[in-house]
């Protein structure tokens, strides 16, 4: 029995496979079982997928991020070695602040010594 079906769209294809599949649904249970099983197996199969999708979007952020710090790492120990820039460590950092505070401070002084 020929049923014309070369004529018809992908679309069309697979939406009179799922209205077959509903009309026999409705005529015999244990289709209808079978039908219930496979859209659960599915939503099972699209959940994993789902979920190893996550893991793998995250498993590259953490390699994004580390190959970043890597880079900064690198620039910050070139521009070190190179002499642009110079670490302090913390009693260093804090004489630094001292300084730079006395020096705010007397500049203040100044201009309100020149406003009077």
């Amino acid at each position: 029995m020929a049923l014309g079906l070369s004529a018809l769209t992908d679309d069309q294809l697979f939406e009179l496979l799922n209205e077959a599949c509903d009309e026999m649904a409705q005529r015999d249970s244990y289709i209808r079982e079978k039908q219930q099983e496979a859209v659960m197996e599915r939503g099972e199969k699209l959940k994993l997928q789902r979920k190893a999708l996550d893991e793998f979007i995250e498993e590259v952020r953490k390699e994004y991020i580390e190959g970043i710090r890597k880079d900064i790492r690198r620039d910050v120990e070139a521009k070190v070695k190179s002499g642009e820039i110079q670490l302090l460590t913390a009693d260093e950092e804090a004489v630094e602040i001292l300084k730079a505070d006395q020096a705010a401070r007397e500049g203040i002084k100044k201009l309100l010594k020149q406003e009077h």
